[in-house]
């Protein structure tokens, strides 16, 4: 009798488990606001009220524009770069806290390993990245149809901050965000709310929580304007992944996407200067 009680509790302690996964809310709690604890931490010790010529006077500030004097004599330009600057750098650093968090992850989705080969995972992530490549052609000419700007705040920052910052941008655009934010939002929200609904049919253990996950990802990069360019490629990510039981093909495609991107912005540039 005692053993049959001890296995029942067992039994629901491992479905509880499954139903909040803590590991996945502290990897999303870590994308959100890590970033703004280390900014603050930054902003801290470098800013002493004067803003932004106190940061011009900053030892390690004027170090790391050393070598680019002109950027120091104009305080808009210097703003522009330090605010990129620390960006850059909360960025990376959140990044590294993600990746040692996702390990030893224990949701029903890790817990199963793929079944597929690496050549096939990579081929998916191949096809994703064209995907996306080709939807965000197909998006901004359909805007284009209905009269609507198709301007992407998030690419034109990014395009401006390269001017000035280019070595840390690009780490970030090619590693820290292509493993960063699907880690968050395969690992961390699609996967929160897939075990929440663990016992459920597809729509709410697969189909919600995937799309929930797209359209936090289209929101914090441009918006609710340009919501329609992010979500479809990160809700077929989310499936892949499921399916797949492997974060590499959304990495791997994710990647591809923002190295022709990160190609296109920097022809840009050099014909620019």
């Amino acid at each position: 009798m005692d053993n049959s009680i001890e296995n029942v509790n067992l039994s629901s302690s491992d479905s509880a488990t499954k139903r909040f996964n803590l590991k996945s809310l502290i990897l999303v709690i870590n994308y959100f606001i890590t970033p703004f604890i280390i900014a603050a931490i930054i902003f801290f010790f470098l800013v002493d009220g004067d803003y932004p010529r106190s940061m011009m006077n900053s030892p390690i500030a004027i170090k790391f524009f050393q070598n680019n004097k002109f950027i120091l004599e104009d305080e808009e330009i210097f703003k522009d770069v330090f605010i990129s600057v620390v960006i850059s750098i909360t960025t990376l650093i959140t990044f590294i806290i993600g990746v040692l968090l996702s390990r030893k992850r224990t949701d029903s989705i890790s817990t199963k390993k793929s079944e597929a080969t690496l050549v096939k995972l990579l081929l998916l992530g191949v096809g994703l990245g064209i995907f996306m490549i080709l939807w965000n052609i197909i998006i901004s000419q359909a805007y284009r149809l209905f009269g609507l700007s198709f301007k992407s705040e998030n690419s034109q920052g990014i395009f401006r901050a390269l001017q000035y910052n280019k070595i840390l941008l690009i780490i970030n655009l090619l590693f820290s965000a292509p493993i960063g934010e699907e880690i968050v939002f395969k690992y961390g929200i699609f996967t929160f709310f897939h075990e929440i609904f663990h016992d459920q049919g597809k729509i709410l253990r697969i189909f919600i929580p995937a799309l929930i996950s797209a359209f936090i990802f289209a929101m914090i990069h441009d918006g609710l304007y340009l919501v329609p360019l992010y979500i479809v490629p990160s809700f077929i990510g989310c499936l892949i992944y499921e399916k797949t039981k492997s974060l590499l093909p959304c990495i791997f495609g994710h990647f591809i996407n923002n190295f022709i991107a990160l190609i296109m912005m920097l022809t840009q540039l050099t014909h620019l200067f």
